[in-house]
């Protein structure tokens, strides 16, 4: 199977981001790091990846993948 392309999703953005650490981080600033984490691995192997905005509420990224998923993600 060959993965074209892949929308990488971090689940917390900024208005809500999660809960915070012991050390006043938040949980948005992991999954962001882990985000892109898996984005600089996936070019590495010619994946498109699409991000999703810190800015906007799951439901505007989920509406907004739905228009972006291409044959073969």
């Amino acid at each position: 199977m060959v993965v074209k392309g892949v929308i990488c999703i971090a689940g917390h953005y900024l208005n809500s981001p999660g809960a915070k650490s012991y050390r006043g981080d938040y949980e948005h600033d992991y999954t962001t790091l882990v985000q892109r984490e898996i984005h600089k691995e996936l070019k590495q192997y010619a994946v498109e990846v699409l991000l999703d905005d810190e800015k906007k509420r799951l439901t505007q990224i989920i509406s907004w993948a739905n228009h972006h998923i291409k044959p073969g993600w």
